[in-house]
Formats: structure tokens, sequence, C-alpha cells
């Protein structure tokens, strides 16, 4: 009942289940940092990274299995991105 209780702000806050339809699991961000983390450090000490473009650079690009509820169209962009834009503002 308290895990009920304390998603239920989280829903309003998204946009009810179509919003939460639109959310990531952490697994993205696990299996994005995995990805750094295992490249020659040489070339990635230093940067920044976005979990959606890693995933990409490694060939994964349906991030559907990362939702975390049944649902289609686009997955919400990470909160310090621009959402107005295509790209979230990387470019």
């Amino acid at each position: 009942m308290l895990q009920e209780m304390s998603d239920e702000p989280f829903r309003r806050l998204l946009g009810g289940e179509q919003g939460l339809a639109r959310t990531r699991t952490v697994d993205v961000m696990s299996d994005a940092a995995h990805a750094v983390l295992t490249r020659d450090s040489r070339t990635s000490t230093g940067n920044i990274f976005i979990d959606e473009d890693v995933l990409r650079e490694e060939g994964i690009t349906d991030l559907a299995g990362y939702r975390t509820a049944l649902g289609d169209g686009r997955l919400h962009v990470d909160l310090f991105l621009d959402p107005t834009t295509d790209d979230g503002g990387r470019t």
C-alpha cells in the first residue's frame, strides 16, 4: 500500500498512465554506464554521455524494452535536456 501511495504523485506529475508509459526503467542508465565503462578509457575520459546516445552508438536503437509500462510514442527525454527539440538540445 505504501508503494502504491508514493507512486500516485509521480503518476499525476507525469500525466497519468499515459505519461507513465513514456518513462524509462533504470536499466537504460545501467546499460549505458556498462557500455561507457568497458570502452577504451583513452577515448572516453572527460566526456559527458547521454544514455540514449551511448546505446545508439552500441547499436541499440529500440528503447521500448526500457519502458516502465506498456505504451507507445516517444519516451520522455532526460530532465536536463531540452524537451522541445528532437535531439534534446544536444546540437
